[in-house]
């Protein structure tokens, strides 16, 4: 397996290294969820409380929500990307070790 590396070019690597930075931003993405729920939770725990500003926490409630859906489509963004470069890698991995199969074969 690690005798394919050597059929990589440069490029890529290059995409290697940008669906690992994409992979990243996937897991940091995934760790803030639980955090904007939780902050969901406190608000609505908050609406019960005497003398809470109802308009206030609700539009703090709303905006949590935005944020929260815009990291799921984050997430979902990433997924695609990864997996459309990880397709571009094999692809032409495969192409070009099966061309050096074939010209061996051949030869």
């Amino acid at each position: 397996m690690i005798k394919l590396l050597k059929y990589l070019n440069w490029k890529e690597w290059i995409l290697i290294g940008l669906t690992l930075i994409i992979l990243g931003v996937h897991a940091f993405c995934n760790i803030l969820i639980p955090q904007y729920l939780a902050n969901i939770v406190d608000n609505l725990e908050a609406l019960g409380s005497e003398g809470a500003v109802v308009a206030q926490i609700w539009q703090e409630i709303l905006f949590t929500v935005l944020k929260g859906l815009a990291i799921v489509v984050g997430i979902i963004v990433c997924v695609i990307l990864v997996n459309f470069l990880s397709s571009i890698i094999t692809t032409n991995l495969t192409a070009r070790v099966r061309g050096v199969l074939y010209r061996q074969v051949n030869d």
